[in-house]
Protein backbone atom coordinates (compact mmCIF):
# COMPACT_ATOMS: atom_id res chain seq x y z
CA UNK A 1 0.00 0.00 0.00
CA UNK A 2 1.29 3.44 -0.93
CA UNK A 3 1.34 6.19 1.71
CA UNK A 4 0.97 9.86 0.89
CA UNK A 5 0.92 12.91 3.13
CA UNK A 6 -0.96 16.05 2.04
CA UNK A 7 -1.61 19.42 3.65
CA UNK A 8 -5.14 20.82 3.73
CA UNK A 9 -5.78 22.30 0.26
CA UNK A 10 -2.91 20.43 -1.40
CA UNK A 11 -3.73 18.26 -4.44
CA UNK A 12 -2.07 15.16 -5.85
CA UNK A 13 -2.92 13.20 -9.00
CA UNK A 14 -3.02 9.40 -9.11
CA UNK A 15 -2.74 7.57 -12.45
CA UNK A 16 -4.18 4.11 -13.01
CA UNK A 17 -3.53 2.14 -16.20
CA UNK A 18 -6.05 1.93 -19.04
CA UNK A 19 -8.09 -1.23 -19.59
CA UNK A 20 -11.38 -2.29 -21.23
CA UNK A 21 -13.55 -1.20 -18.29
CA UNK A 22 -13.79 1.71 -15.89
CA UNK A 23 -11.96 2.63 -12.70
CA UNK A 24 -13.88 3.55 -9.56
CA UNK A 25 -12.59 4.75 -6.19
CA UNK A 26 -13.71 3.70 -2.72
CA UNK A 27 -12.86 5.90 0.27
CA UNK A 28 -12.54 4.29 3.71
CA UNK A 29 -11.71 5.83 7.07
CA UNK A 30 -12.23 9.56 7.52
CA UNK A 31 -13.99 10.28 4.24
CA UNK A 32 -14.17 14.02 4.98
CA UNK A 33 -10.35 14.24 4.97
CA UNK A 34 -10.15 13.97 1.17
CA UNK A 35 -12.01 15.20 -1.87
CA UNK A 36 -11.58 12.83 -4.83
CA UNK A 37 -12.60 13.51 -8.40
CA UNK A 38 -12.03 11.62 -11.60
CA UNK A 39 -10.53 13.67 -14.43
CA UNK A 40 -11.35 13.28 -18.10
CA UNK A 41 -8.85 11.17 -20.01
CA UNK A 42 -6.83 13.12 -22.57
CA UNK A 43 -4.92 11.74 -25.50
CA UNK A 44 -1.23 12.62 -25.56
CA UNK A 45 -0.31 15.41 -27.95
CA UNK A 46 1.57 14.06 -31.00
CA UNK A 47 4.99 15.61 -31.47
CA UNK A 48 4.87 15.53 -35.27
CA UNK A 49 3.03 13.99 -38.23
CA UNK A 50 5.13 10.82 -38.09
CA UNK A 51 3.81 10.05 -34.59
CA UNK A 52 0.22 10.22 -35.86
CA UNK A 53 0.83 7.19 -38.07
CA UNK A 54 1.88 4.99 -35.15
CA UNK A 55 -0.79 3.79 -32.79
CA UNK A 56 -0.78 5.62 -29.47
CA UNK A 57 -1.46 3.71 -26.26
CA UNK A 58 -4.74 4.60 -24.54
CA UNK A 59 -4.43 7.28 -21.86
CA UNK A 60 -4.28 6.55 -18.14
CA UNK A 61 -7.26 7.30 -15.93
CA UNK A 62 -6.42 10.11 -13.52
CA UNK A 63 -7.95 10.84 -10.12
CA UNK A 64 -7.26 14.17 -8.41
CA UNK A 65 -7.16 14.00 -4.60
CA UNK A 66 -7.30 17.14 -2.45
CA UNK A 67 -6.64 17.30 1.27
CA UNK A 68 -9.92 18.66 2.69
CA UNK A 69 -9.50 18.28 6.48
CA UNK A 70 -6.96 16.81 8.91
CA UNK A 71 -7.30 13.04 9.20
CA UNK A 72 -6.55 9.72 7.50
CA UNK A 73 -8.36 7.94 4.69
CA UNK A 74 -7.62 4.95 2.49
CA UNK A 75 -8.37 5.15 -1.22
CA UNK A 76 -8.95 1.95 -3.12
CA UNK A 77 -8.88 2.30 -6.92
CA UNK A 78 -10.92 -0.62 -8.29
CA UNK A 79 -11.23 -1.71 -11.94
CA UNK A 80 -14.77 -2.60 -13.08
CA UNK A 81 -15.67 -3.98 -16.46
CA UNK A 82 -16.64 -6.83 -18.73
CA UNK A 83 -13.15 -8.35 -18.61
CA UNK A 84 -10.67 -8.93 -15.81
CA UNK A 85 -8.69 -5.78 -15.14
CA UNK A 86 -5.53 -4.90 -13.28
CA UNK A 87 -5.30 -5.43 -9.54
CA UNK A 88 -6.85 -2.74 -7.31
CA UNK A 89 -4.48 -0.10 -5.96
CA UNK A 90 -4.62 1.16 -2.37
CA UNK A 91 -3.25 4.46 -1.09
CA UNK A 92 -3.34 5.66 2.51
CA UNK A 93 -3.68 9.44 2.67
CA UNK A 94 -2.75 11.44 5.77
CA UNK A 95 -3.91 15.06 5.71
CA UNK A 96 -2.23 17.58 8.01
CA UNK A 97 -2.84 21.30 8.60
Amino acid sequence: MDRVELRVGEERSFHVPPFAGEWTVQVEGMTSAVDVRKLWAADPYPEDDEDQETEQPPPDTVFMVRGAAPGEATLRFVPRGPVAGPLPREVRITVRM
